[in-house]
């Protein structure tokens, strides 16, 4: 019996949820040590890089992988030419990315130590992502899982060490450790040829960006722009908090929403995760999308557990107030519950429509808040009315829009 159970997989998910808890545990240690500048410093990174991470990531992918898994019309030189068209055109995204964040940066960040550590974080983030995808399309659980564990494991261990040293650099220290891990971690699994294609990309970099420009307007831009929305449509509170300098209060709503997060990633492996070809057809009804309420069990208990982690005195939140994390909370509820409902939505309308939606929650949640704070003096608690209700009317935009869909269908 056990010998039929997919064991590198179950061993993906468990490296997944160990890896999602690291985040959270950090801003839990920091704040629960009194480490309070130490967690400033953390979540403004950790907001940072998750919608940093979303400008240096686009499609360029998919077709080297579309090809590459068709057994019936692979063809060998034709794969090599769309795998080196894929190391250029990632290698130009990211530069085209990075050379504007180099030049506006240093107005904002003074120390040019921080700055190059930054820099350097990110393009060996972004690379040690390539690989993980690469393994994730071979079905390699076990290593992604090993890798994964070590990468997102041992920064806690080092920064419970320099607590315990009393050491005042610990952020400082996160970032050298991190990036001398990931490089060790990548030295075994880089392919050497983007070491080749790299110096040949400076000698015709105009000439290349212009090219991918045209390219990218063609066939990612639209993609591109629905990704950075809906990426970004459960940080959109985070970026207000930090837009208002509310830096100290912005740790401990940060840690309430690394607890949200988790019913997100619920939501993601009960309903979406293995089940992108029904979205496409196979998809009847409401009840259909949902696949059997899995996500509403899923995401209410993980909802439940952030609750009780709240409430068992786990930690005192000094900053923020009970009715915005339940606010929040909530939120994130709302949220997970639409993920499947946007799977939907994803494949059956059009690029341009998705976009024009998130754009419209956009500006309709900074409407909102401009006319909640008018009424409501703790501006905390204004962003997180302001976030339930942008999150809950998103959530019955895309049930109405895929109930519609799916009556059109019908006929």
């Amino acid at each position: 019996m056990l010998t039929n159970i997919n064991w590198p997989y179950y061993y993906f998910i468990f490296a997944r949820v160990i890896g999602l808890l690291s985040k959270p545990f950090i801003l839990w240690f920091l704040l629960t040590s009194e480490q309070n500048v130490a967690s400033e410093d953390f979540s403004q990174f950790y907001l940072i890089l998750g919608s940093f991470f979303m400008l240096l990531s686009v499609p360029v992918h998919s077709n080297f992988y579309r090809n590459f898994y068709n057994k019936e019309s692979r063809n060998w030189f034709n794969l090599a030419r769309l795998y080196r068209e894929y190391l250029v055109n990632i290698t130009t995204h990211v530069a085209m990315v990075l050379l504007p964040f180099m030049i506006i940066s240093p107005f904002f960040i003074t120390d040019k130590l921080l700055l190059t550590l930054f820099i350097i974080f990110f393009l060996i983030e972004k690379i040690f992502d390539e690989i993980q995808r690469h393994m994730q399309f071979e079905k390699d659980f076990t290593v992604w899982s090993n890798l994964f564990l070590i990468k997102n494991t041992a920064p806690v261990f080092f920064i419970i060490f320099l607590v315990f040293l009393e050491n005042n650099s610990l952020f400082l220290g996160f970032l050298l450790f991190s990036i001398a891990l990931t490089s060790l971690l990548l030295s075994r699994h880089i392919d050497r040829r983007l070491f080749k294609i790299f110096p040949l990309l400076c000698a015709s970099i105009y000439t290349r960006m212009r090219r991918y420009l045209v390219e990218f307007k063609r066939e990612y831009l639209k993609k591109y722009l629905f990704g950075l929305f809906n990426a970004n449509a459960h940080q959109i509170d985070k970026w207000m908090y930090y837009f208002f300098d509310l830096k100290a209060k912005l740790a401990e709503i940060m840690l309430v929403g690394q607890i949200g997060n988790a019913m997100t990633i619920g939501s993601s492996y009960a309903t979406v995760s293995g089940r992108r070809a029904d979205f496409v057809n196979n998809c009847k009804n409401i009840k259909d999308i949902f696949s059997g309420m899995k996500t509403f069990i899923v995401s209410s208990i993980l909802f439940i557990f952030g609750i009780a982690v709240i409430y068992s005195g786990a930690y005192q939140f000094a900053q923020i107030q009970i009715s915005t994390i339940f606010l929040t909370l909530f939120a994130y509820f709302f949220f997970s519950l639409s993920q499947p409902l946007l799977e939907y939505v994803f494949w059956n309308v059009s690029d341009k429509h998705k976009l024009l939606i998130d754009i419209f929650y956009f500006l309709f949640f900074i409407a909102l808040l401009f006319l909640i704070s008018n009424f409501v003096n703790d501006i905390s608690l204004a962003i997180a009315i302001d976030f339930f209700i942008y999150q809950l009317m998103r959530l019955l935009s895309f049930l109405f829009i895929a109930s519609r869909l799916l009556k059109i269908k019908a006929c």
